[in-house]
């Protein structure tokens, strides 16, 4: 065989070795549908926000922003401003269940298609949710001697761990409702056992009239409910610091979504 058939081979099994690895990184829904909301648009109270489920996602009257900041677990998302101005409803079903992070890389998928996206991440400088032990100590947290698996459950407003390290409670915490990012968090406890915790959410509503229109006023508010509710059960506390991280930016796009 030559050189010259050598190096052609060669060619066709790396293009179709990266044509396969995008495929495989990026799987995309077996239907999907985006719309976008006119400008005057009345959406029924308690009928907004971001749910997901086995086999897909379901979003009513959402931004942009809101959905890539799930797909790609990046809080500080920036770009054009349609990309927090404009709503749409968004409906995604895959072909059977897949796990959650299967769910994120197809709405990647889908979001940089139908609006033509071009994005990219960089990093900066930016507020840190740091999980640590308050000044009074730990209470009512023994370590799990014999523990099993982690586990973590969201129900009836309230937020369970299971067997887990600290790492895992903070990196929970970054979306206690589990669909709206409130901040990158880190673990500095020192805490290295792993723990039995329950966070009732059941006081603080995200959609109370007080934080219609003002995101960034419930974030923070949400934040404080946490930082409160762990020191009083547990001993622990929440703060915000600089530190390093991730952001993503919308460098082009287009507000109006390709057809269905």
């Amino acid at each position: 065989m030559s050189v010259r058939t050598v190096a052609f081979l060669s060619a066709i099994a790396l293009a179709a070795a990266a044509a396969f690895g995008q495929t495989a990184s990026r799987p995309g829904f077996e239907v999907a549908s985006v719309k976008m909301y006119a400008p005057d648009a009345s959406v029924p109270p308690g009928a907004q926000g971001f749910s997901m489920s086995p086999d897909g996602i379901r979003a009513v009257h959402v931004t942009i922003r809101g959905c890539l900041q799930w797909a790609y677990n990046i809080v500080d998302v920036s770009g054009p401003s349609w990309i927090t101005q404009e709503s749409y409803d968004i409906t995604a079903k895959a072909s059977g269940p897949v796990p959650a992070g299967r769910l994120q890389l197809m709405m990647q998928a889908l979001l940089e298609d139908r609006f033509d996206l071009k994005v990219h991440r960089e990093t900066r400088r930016s507020p840190v949710g740091v999980l640590f032990v308050s000044k009074g100590g730990v209470k009512n947290l023994p370590p799990i001697a014999s523990a099993g698996p982690p586990e973590m459950k969201r129900e009836a407003g309230k937020l369970e761990f299971k067997n887990a390290p600290m790492s895992r409670v903070a990196a929970i915490l970054r979306s206690p409702f589990g669909n709206m990012p409130l901040e990158p968090m880190a673990d500095e406890t020192g805490l290295s056992g792993v723990y039995d915790l329950t966070l009732d959410l059941r006081s603080f509503d995200p959609k109370a009239p007080e934080f219609a229109g003002k995101y960034q006023e419930m974030r923070d508010a949400l934040f404080a409910f946490v930082s409160e509710s762990l020191e009083r059960s547990y001993g622990l506390k929440l703060e915000r610091r600089m530190m390093p991280q991730e952001r993503l930016v919308v460098d082009s796009g287009n507000k109006v979504p390709a057809a269905n």
